[in-house]
This record gives C-alpha cells, structure tokens and sequence, in this order.
C-alpha cells in the first residue's frame, strides 16, 4: 500500500500536480500615502477626459481597513483646477469594462502591446522661492495645498513638518516635477462626521488643466514599498491611448475598447466619445515616467473575453505534448514495479 501510495505521489509531481498559491498583490496608491491607522490604500483608479486643449483626472483611491484620516501628495501642472468627480461614473464604467465569459474552447493568443514613445509635460521654471504655499483649498471632504518651489529638498521639509507622508527617496522625483514648473499637491481627508472612519471606497478628486499632451503623474510611486494596482479609463472625442507607458516592462493591458456616451462621465456632448480602458499591477522599482497619452483613430472595438472552457494556446499544446509521453512512461514504471512485486511473492510462495 506504501508503495503505491509513493508511486501515485511521484507520478503526481512529474505530471505537474500539486498545490498553487499565488502571491498576493499590494500597493500603495501615489507612492506616498499615509493613514492615521494601520489601513492603507490598496489601489487606484482614474477616468482621463481629454478633449484636445483640456485634461480632467478625476482620481479615486481604494482604502484597506478602518481609518479616522488619510493625507497623500501628487503633483500637478501648475494653474491646475480642483474639484470633486462623481462616484457613479467609476460604477457605470466598472460596469461596461466587465469582461465577456465564453465557455467555448479556445485557442488563447497574446495580444501585442502598444510600443512606448517620447512623450512628456513641458514648462520653464521661474524664479521663485525654495518653497512656498500658494494656496489653501476645501474641496468638499478634502483640504488641498498647494505648494511650489525651487528645491525638493525644501518642500519635503514642509510636508515632514505637517505631517504628510515623505521621505528623503522622493527628493529626486519631487526635483524633476518642480523643474517642469509643475506644483505638489497635499491632500489631507478627513471624515464629515468627526469620530467616524473614511469610507472604504474615497470620495474621488477631480483635476483640471489645459494641456495639448495628456499626462497622469505616477513616477513618485516609483519610490513605494509595495506593488502599485493601476485603473485608468481614456475617454476623449478621439480614441486616447498610452503612448509612453510608466513601466515599459510591465505595459498595462487593454479591457474594453468602444464608443460611449459623454454623459457616462458626465459630460454634455452630441457626438459619442471613446473609450479605451487599462488595467494592471506595476512593480514600484520598473516605474521609470509618467504615463503620456495620444489622440489617434479609434481602434476596432474590443472587450475582453474570459474563456471558462478549456484554453488551447500555444503553451497547452507544448505542455500537452510533454505530460502524454512522460504519462505513459510512469505508467509503464508503475507497471513494471508492479510485476516485480508479483514475481517476487510468487518466489515467495
């Protein structure tokens, strides 16, 4: 009984058998984060609207766990317009990216990835101060500062001193944005009601600027500890897609692709706008820019398809075409073993 028992295990591994578990993903929204408890935001999502002279991100962050506040810093061109965006839309987005299931058997291919160009935000510094608060901002549950300067250093100080999450690794970062002339914002949240803990899901913040090269800021989370889940929704008269990606070696991959209706992102149109959806997980030591956008032609509509059948791609076959030979040859080992025990007791008796 042992011996079979042994067989059927070592037949097991060599087929490929046994238990999977796969790493968890974390993240840290922003790269710079920080909660009054041990919660933490677990990812971020954004709806990018670009109508050719005009960006608006409108930003949501997801929190973990129970938190009384939460403060983090992004930076922004300046002359940047604050608001607040609307929850519904991320619900009806959600909704329309959600991906197609087909039990069908299917034959998988890899979709080729976009390639990766130059790209980036322009802007001449001025002569200005090492630091300096420009302005102080209610934005609903938020209180938002806006801070410029000449040195990264400076403005790190700063935020050290009230209270905002930085540390001397994004000094560097922080330099490169002021020198584009670009301005840091800090975000502090707090709930309406005072005792209460912030909602798992943040009220999202809206962005405005005016800009011919539509940009979302993201290189500061090159300087997380954690791995950073990315959601960004393109919309715009003309299709909008990545033209420089934050993480070339971990492109974010395509979910939805289609035309829509302005109204889904609220916004006051006759002709029907594109949509391009985004989705992945970015490994905070890759994240090497910020990602840049171009207006192109409308791509062929795609949704993506969840195949529950069985999947025939080109690695099923090559792993098809090594477990059969490798099968049959522990079958023939176990029956070999097997007519050496009965010869044995044969013997025996």
């Amino acid at each position: 009984m042992k011996l079979r028992l042994l067989l059927a295990l070592a037949l097991a591994v060599v087929l490929g058998v046994g238990p999977f578990s796969p790493l968890a993903a974390q993240a840290c929204a922003c790269g710079a984060v920080v909660t009054d408890s041990r919660a933490s935001i677990d990812g971020e999502t954004a709806i990018v609207a670009f109508d050719g002279t005009t960006e608006q991100i409108d930003m949501v962050l997801s929190l973990t766990g129970a938190a009384a506040s939460a403060a983090w810093i992004m930076p922004t061109p300046r002359g940047t317009q604050l608001g607040l965006g609307d929850r519904e839309h991320f619900t009806t987005l959600e909704r329309l990216v959600q991906p197609r299931r087909d039990s069908r058997p299917s034959f998988r291919l890899n979709w080729p990835a976009f390639g990766a160009g130059d790209g980036g935000s322009t802007g001449a510094p001025q002569s200005r101060p090492p630091v300096q608060v420009d302005d102080i901002t209610d934005v609903g549950p938020f209180r938002v500062t806006t801070l410029s300067g000449t040195d990264a250093s400076a403005v790190n100080g700063w935020l050290t001193t009230q209270g905002y999450p930085t540390k001397p690794t994004i000094i560097g970062v922080l330099q490169e944005y002021l020198d584009q002339g670009w301005v840091i914002q800090a975000v502090k949240l707090v709930p309406a009601v005072a005792g209460s803990t912030l909602s798992p899901d943040l009220t999202p913040l809206r962005l405005s600027f005016e800009t011919t090269t539509p940009v979302y800021p993201i290189k500061l989370s090159s300087k997380a500890t954690t791995r950073q889940r990315v959601s960004l929704y393109l919309v715009g008269p003309r299709g909008l897609r990545i033209d420089q990606d934050a993480s070339p070696d971990s492109p974010l991959e395509i979910i939805r692709s289609t035309y829509i209706s302005p109204s889904v992102v609220g916004r006051d149109s006759a002709e029907q706008w594109w949509l391009t959806a985004y989705q992945g997980v970015l490994n905070p030591e890759e994240i090497t820019a910020d990602y840049t956008f171009t207006t192109d032609d409308p791509p062929a509509p795609y949704q993506r398809v969840i195949h529950t059948g069985h999947a025939w791609g080109p690695d099923v076959v090559l792993m098809s075409m090594l477990i059969v030979p490798v099968g049959l040859f522990a079958s023939v080992v176990v029956g070999a073993v097997l007519l050496v025990r009965r010869g044995l007791r044969q013997r025996a008796s």
